[in-house]
């Protein structure tokens, strides 16, 4: 069911290099993004998902918990992110050891650094300066 070939396994569409880079807005930067994925591996890219979102069922082993981020973090979220929802903010900070600077863009979605670049690369200038 959640292979690449599957017809609705990307937000209802099968997982191909022209649906992967369906984000990207500049024909030609689009182009070197497809390329890019044609050399991907597919099944590779779902299997991350898989690995680090497991579905257990009842009786299952829970994985071993990761350990904790022990420096600063600097993260950013659209708020019109399709893949990750707001949601999946709740409880981000009892993963680090450090401190959390959270941005969160509206009228942002998944690609943040592509939807709001100004604002993303002047608030890392700003973080890791401080």
């Amino acid at each position: 069911m959640n292979e690449p070939d599957n017809p609705t396994v990307f937000f209802g569409r099968p997982m191909t290099a022209e649906t992967l880079s369906g984000w990207v807005q500049d024909p030609v930067a689009r182009q070197r993004y497809v390329a890019a994925f044609e050399r991907s591996d597919f099944t590779a890219m779902l299997n991350m998902y898989k690995a680090n979102y497991p579905r257990l069922a009842p009786g299952d082993t829970p994985p071993p918990l990761t350990p904790k981020a022990t420096m600063p973090v600097l993260m950013f979220h659209g708020l019109d992110d399709q893949a990750l929802l707001p949601g999946a903010l709740n409880d981000t900070w009892e993963w680090l050891e450090q401190d959390l600077t959270l941005v969160t863009i509206p009228g942002a979605g998944h690609f943040v650094q592509q939807d709001a670049s100004t604002l993303v690369t002047e608030t890392m200038q700003w973080w890791l300066q401080r």
